[in-house]
């Protein structure tokens, strides 16, 4: 399965809470590969769509460049805490 694909995220996410009818990819991230999923089942809260970001050890739009993935534990804690408020 290729993560770095809306096809291999969308299989990956199809059998949890988030799996989604598409993906389509957001212009502007450089490191990570970030899209708008328009969810198959809405969420508790009632949200349709979630944003799903996927970080390799590379980045997504500068051939050659590497960086370590644990720098989206902070990017995950403060999505985390704005929809739990």
């Amino acid at each position: 399965m290729d993560l770095s694909t809306p096809a291999g995220l969308q299989a990956l996410l199809s059998s949890t809470p988030y799996a989604c009818t598409s993906l389509v990819p957001l212009t502007g991230g450089l490191l990570n590969i970030t899209l708008r999923g328009t969810l198959a089942v809405p969420l508790k809260g009632g949200s349709t769509t979630v944003i799903v970001k996927h970080a390799e050890s590379f980045a997504a739009l500068a051939e050659g460049i590497s960086w370590d993935a644990i720098r989206l534990v902070s990017s995950c804690t403060v999505a985390s805490d704005t929809t739990e408020s």
